[in-house]
C-alpha cells in the first residue's frame, strides 16, 4: 500500500471521529471552544507542520496534506475527544433542560395578542 493510500485511509477514519466530536461540541453549546481549538490546530500546528513537511523535507503536496491531517485534524480530534470524555454530562443535561424550558414555555403576552385578534 502506498503512502498516499495510507494517508488517505487515516484521514477518512479521523474525519469520521472528528465530525462526531464536532457535532457533540456544537450540540453542547461549546461553539466558542470549538472555534479556538479549530484555529489553533489548523493555523498554529497544522499549517506550519504542513509547510515544514512539504517544503523543508521536500515531500511536496503530500507533505502539506500530511501536515494538515496530523497537525490539524488528528490533534483536533484528540482534543475534542478528551474534552468530551471529561465532560459532566449530568450538568450538561441540566443546562440543556433549562434552555429547552426557556424557549419552549409560552409567553403570556403572545397569548393575550392571540386572544385579542380572535375577538376582533
Amino acid at each position: 500500500m502506498s503512502l498516499r493510500t495510507s494517508l488517505f485511509l487515516f484521514e477518512i477514519n479521523c474525519k469520521y471521529i472528528f465530525f462526531t466530536m464536532t457535532g457533540v461540541a456544537v450540540g453542547s453549546g461549546w461553539q466558542a471552544w470549538f472555534a479556538y481549538i479549530n484555529l489553533g490546530c489548523y493555523y498554529v500546528v497544522g499549517l506550519p507542520l504542513g509547510l515544514l513537511m512539504g517544503l523543508v523535507f521536500d515531500l511536496g503536496v503530500l507533505g502539506i496534506w500530511g501536515g494538515m491531517i496530523f497537525g490539524g485534524t488528528a490533534i483536533q480530534t484528540v482534543i475534542l475527544a478528551i474534552i468530551t470524555a471529561r465532560c459532566d454530562w449530568e450538568k450538561e443535561a441540566e443546562k440543556a433542560s433549562i434552555r429547552v424550558n426557556k424557549w419552549s414555555s409560552p409567553n403570556p403576552q403572545d397569548e393575550e395578542e392571540d386572544q385579542s385578534e380572535v375577538q376582533q
